[in-house]
């Protein structure tokens, strides 16, 4: 018998029929949840920026807030005053512990009394010693790093003015534990350092060495793309913690200081800088999280490693090396060596850099982000 227009519905009719409904409405509430997923995973790239101690990567990350961010406004530029200044400090300390192992000597009265002044309030800052300061281990209470150098020290000021202070640094290039590039940068500039008004400039922010203590991550809209960019610390204590992030991450950027082939770790006096980055790198990109990841090498501090060529030669502390002692046949070798170390068929990108090079790094963060782009294009399935 059928239904007429007057019959009303059962209460069974009732809950099958919102039943029907709220399935419905479940089911395109999920559509709309993935539809909504995907469209952040096209627009969000992960990029992870892992490498040795020192090998570039947060001056990479400055080069990009230079480049694509805020360009570091003044308010911010004051901050970084400190760091300067402990960059200024922890030079006079090498200074002096060279200028020991060398058997020279501070000339004046006035010179040696600074110098254990400034042993006093201003211990020499090894990274042990910077990352418990930065986790507030045995920091003290009243004052930490950065509020000991609100100025610059008078000490170092008395100290620069030393007759033997002065000899000893202008035969630099005898030391057996080198200057930093920050370190040099900044002793060479010292007088403007030292001005009641100094502020740092961009190029004082980007030379300027601050060890990176954990991760450091920074988030950026480019051309309607997303982009998380983790920088992890390098020191070899600080490696447990890249694994982390490997996983969903797009690409991987790994910096490696060229300049480093003839020196040690400042962490571990008994690993060589070029063959632990090797090393490193072989056992990330055989990662089992990064099998499918590609990675783009930044060979970095081309300029400082030019310079070094000409003085030192790579069969050195590189035997295996056969080729003529010419920067050409060096960044061969290396390139090679790092190439032989990666899993058959891996994707990588190289790039030869000076983080430090505005210009330079300019075009070559332009060529980055178009490589990301056909990456993510790739990996979500659109290319």
């Amino acid at each position: 018998m059928k239904k007429s227009h007057g019959d009303k519905l059962k209460p069974s009719d009732d809950v099958t029929q919102m039943s029907r409904k709220g399935a419905i409405a479940r089911s395109r509430s999920i559509d709309h949840q993935l539809n909504e997923e995907r469209e952040k995973r096209e627009k969000e790239i992960q990029l992870l920026i892992l490498g040795g101690g020192g090998s570039g990567k947060t001056t990479f990350m400055k080069q990009l807030r230079l480049h694509y961010g805020d360009k570091f406004p003044d308010e911010e530029r004051r901050l970084w005053r400190p760091h300067v200044f402990q960059n200024v400090v922890d030079a006079f300390h090498r200074i002096i512990s060279n200028m020991e192992v060398l058997g020279e000597e501070i000339k004046s009265d006035e010179g040696k009394a600074s110098a254990q002044e400034l042993n006093r309030l201003y211990p020499k800052m090894c990274y042990q010693r910077l990352l418990a300061l930065e986790n507030g281990i045995h920091a003290s209470p009243k004052k930490n790093r950065d509020q000991l150098l609100l100025d610059l020290p008078s000490e170092v000021i008395k100290l620069q003015k030393d007759p033997g202070v002065k000899a000893s640094y202008a035969t630099r290039n005898r030391y057996p534990l080198r200057l930093s590039e920050a370190e040099e940068y900044f002793l060479n500039d010292f007088e403007r350092i030292c001005a009641p008004s100094y502020l740092p400039t961009i190029k004082d922010i980007l030379f300027l060495r601050k060890p990176t203590v954990g991760v450091q991550e920074m988030c950026l809209t480019i051309n309607s793309l997303n982009y998380r960019v983790i920088d992890v610390a390098g020191q070899k204590s600080q490696r447990n913690k890249w694994i982390h992030f490997f996983e969903g991450v797009t690409a991987v950027i790994f910096f490696v200081s060229l300049s480093g082939f003839n020196e040690m770790l400042e962490e571990d006096s008994t690993m060589n800088n070029l063959r632990d980055s090797l090393q490193t790198f072989q056992e990330m990109t055989h990662n089992q999280y990064l099998t499918k990841t590609d990675v783009m090498l930044f060979l970095n501090k081309h300029d400082l490693f030019m310079e070094k060529m000409k003085r030192f030669r790579l069969a050195e502390t590189f035997p295996e090396f056969r080729g003529h002692n010419t920067p050409d046949d060096a960044l061969g070798f290396i390139k090679d060596e790092f190439y032989r170390r990666a899993p058959p068929g891996k994707s990588l990108y190289t790039h030869v850099s000076c983080a430090i090079n505005v210009d330079l790094m300019k075009t070559i963060i332009e060529n980055v982000l178009q490589i990301l782009v056909d990456i993510n294009l790739r990996r979500t399935g659109l290319m």
